[in-house]
């Protein structure tokens, strides 16, 4: 899924978002920012959302983008993690999958695009102002979206209704969301039949505990999820609430289901 933001010049992302957000995509993180006379990129975040928190108090009061990897294609390690340096000063993050792009074990294909953008900045040092390119763009990458930060501050969101402007800062989907846990029921006699499922919620009355019956994990994070909290059932695997919405925000770009979108990519 990924989360890709955009933080102009003197606003803040609230430390939870990015904790939040490290939980949901736990591949990596890195941030771009601009100082007027460079764009810096510094990548490979490991750690949650600690050394992403501390580098941008460092940098509130300079623009930049922030992204949260959830690895879809490629190897989990710094070089796949964005944003990713495309030259004459740009600088990019994506949120989606670019279906255009051919699949490759070791890189991701955030990063084989970004090559592609390379030879085009590289040829037209002006190729990312015109209206033209982007709908070039927009064609490419579907439902994706990228966000390109310049040197100067200068940015560039392509797809920018499909994500969301909240204090001053653009987010790709709601994966930096706090994750809201509703308590299941079970019933000895109904054990193993859903007695209601809404949204194919994992509704069932049991007076054990949830380890007796459900994995305790989520089938996209591999995160613990704790006894006594319920997630969604796709296709037979436990989603947990954040991994449920970032499916959610997913599938509405692509106008299907999450149980749909699930089964596409995460099966």
């Amino acid at each position: 899924m990924c989360l890709a933001i955009f933080k102009p010049a003197g606003k803040t992302i609230p430390v939870e978002h990015l904790e939040n957000a490290a939980i949901a995509n736990p591949d990596g993180a890195g941030i771009a920012y601009a100082t007027g006379d460079a764009i810096h990129i510094e990548k490979g975040f490991f750690d949650g959302a600690i050394t992403l928190a501390e580098k941008l108090t460092d940098i509130e009061h300079l623009p930049a983008t922030i992204h949260l990897r959830w690895a879809t294609q490629g190897t989990v390690d710094d070089t796949n993690c964005h944003p990713f340096d495309v030259g004459r000063g740009w600088s990019l993050i994506h949120n989606g999958i670019i279906q255009t792009m051919p699949y490759d074990k070791e890189y991701s294909d955030t990063f084989l695009y970004a090559e592609r953008m390379s030879q085009r900045i590289k040829s037209n040092t002006n190729w990312l102002g015109r209206a033209q390119s982007v709908r070039k763009m927009e064609r490419e990458i579907g439902a994706s979206k990228l966000v390109f930060l310049n040197a100067c501050g200068d940015s560039v969101i392509v797809n920018e209704k499909d994500g969301h402007w909240l204090d001053g800062c653009w987010y790709s989907n709601r994966s930096y969301k706090k994750t809201v846990w509703s308590v299941p029921t079970f019933n000895r006699s109904t054990f193993g039949q859903p007695c209601k499922a809404e949204r194919d919620e994992w509704s069932l009355n049991w007076e054990g505990s949830k380890s007796d019956c459900l994995p305790d994990y989520c089938d996209m994070c591999d995160l613990s999820i704790p006894a006594g909290e319920s997630g969604y059932a796709c296709d037979g695997d436990l989603v947990c609430d954040a991994c449920w919405a970032g499916l959610c925000d997913e599938a509405n770009t692509y106008k299907i289901r999450p149980e749909e979108m699930y089964e596409r990519f995460c099966v």
